[in-house]
């Protein structure tokens, strides 16, 4: 985007005889035709420089006698984006209460995942339920486990003196891996008030049936539509107590299927099953990344970088998703990989909504300096004269070299 101001501080210089008759306003001999009498007038406002020739001459003709660029007269709109405040996060710790992973909640409402080293991503992390920590001890005791569809609604759920747990994702993002931790657990899955609730709590409890001792399923009566647990506690006259008597009452499987019409969940699942392994194909190898003002799909193999038409083009040739070509699915997909800005930051952090270029040393370090005392004292001694002065620089330049 051009800062006006400076972008006026190298026009005047180029005009011939420029006179200021007003702050932001000059006279001068026109550029584009062989002019006697100053015939161009010159204004700056806010978001437009304006050149105008009386004597006829175009705005793209001065500008191209000028030597300069027609996009730096103008300020181009843009929409801001609103941004994204951090408002929690919520910890995934091992059986031993070691920190695994977090989930980053935002305003608007969003979520992250997060490693414990920092790293926006979940590769390589062994993905556990959430409140691990007391989940066997709950089972053991032969106590209720409920299942709901978020780490607030788990939170609410144990302030009230429940066992609460979920996933990343809620029930709709279940993995085969999680299916060991509810071994014997007598299981009751509460969904969201809406069908992907729904769908979600029958799909998890498909895939635990082999390992638990009991699951039931519990629709919250009185909440609005898209609802859940916190929303049904936020209800005058709702508490645990209550609950664990609806939990008597609560729906097998085949019931809550029944009751809902979800005979064709089977077939649904499959499609889900495929949605989802695409999803994470796609995600592993593309990312939509803002550049300037300019928004690409990057292809994190290749490092290259498709506009929104390339890209079709490239993923032409793939097999569709729901009766969709691959890439406009994956586009309009809301958990698609997408980063706001692009840096190289070494050594730090990677803030949220950042792809870090960086990707640590090629080679590992074998040692410190006493690793090398033949080259340590080369530098030292030899080239540097024992002088400390010279060998801080002399070493502070070699690694300004590598970073």
């Amino acid at each position: 985007m051009p800062d006006l101001d400076l972008v006026w501080k190298e026009l005047i210089p180029r005009l011939k005889q420029p006179k200021e008759s007003a702050p932001g306003k000059v006279t001068a001999l026109c550029p584009a035709h062989n002019d006697k009498n100053p015939s161009l007038s010159v204004t700056l406002t806010d978001q437009k420089i304006f050149l105008k020739c009386h004597a006829g001459c175009s705005f793209k003709a001065i500008v191209r006698a000028l030597n300069m660029n027609p996009n730096q007269f103008t300020v181009k709109k843009h929409k801001l984006k609103k941004r994204k405040v951090e408002v929690c996060r919520y910890d995934y710790r091992s059986e031993e209460g070691e920190l695994l992973y977090q989930v980053v909640r935002y305003n608007p409402k969003d979520f992250r995942p997060c490693r414990a080293d920092g790293k926006y991503t979940l590769e390589g992390v062994q993905r556990v339920p959430y409140r691990l920590e007391n989940l066997s001890l709950t089972i053991e005791k032969g106590e209720r486990i409920f299942f709901v569809e978020g780490e607030k609604d788990a939170d609410r759920g144990n302030s009230e003196g429940l066992y609460c747990t979920t996933v990343v994702g809620g029930a709709g993002k279940w993995r085969s891996e999680y299916e060991k931790y509810f071994k014997n657990a007598d299981v009751i899955l509460i969904p969201d008030n809406d069908d992907a609730g729904f769908r979600g709590v029958q799909r998890i409890a498909e895939k635990i049936t082999s390992v638990s001792k009991r699951i039931r399923i519990l629709p919250l009566p009185g909440v609005k539509k898209g609802g859940d647990l916190s929303d049904w506690f936020d209800v005058d006259g709702n508490s645990s107590i209550k609950l664990f008597q609806l939990a008597d009452s609560a729906l097998t499987p085949s019931q809550f299927i029944e009751e809902h019409n979800l005979d064709d969940a089977n077939q649904s699942n499959h499609k889900e099953d495929d949605s989802e392994k695409a999803l994470k194909e796609m995600n592993e190898e593309f990312a939509v990344v803002s550049i300037g003002n300019r928004i690409s799909i990057m292809r994190e193999s290749t490092d290259d970088y498709y506009s929104k038409s390339d890209f079709n083009t490239l993923l032409q040739n793939k097999p569709e998703i729901n009766d969709k070509t691959r890439s406009l699915w994956w586009l309009s997909h809301p958990e698609r990989r997408q980063y706001e800005r692009i840096d190289f930051l070494p050594g730090i952090s990677t803030p949220a909504g950042t792809f870090n270029l960086w990707k640590g040393f090629a080679v590992k370090p074998k040692g410190d300096l006493e690793d090398i005392p033949k080259f340590h004292e080369l530098v030292e001694d030899v080239i540097c004269s024992d002088n400390d002065s010279w060998s801080k620089y002399l070493w502070s330049w070699l690694a300004h070299i590598i970073q």
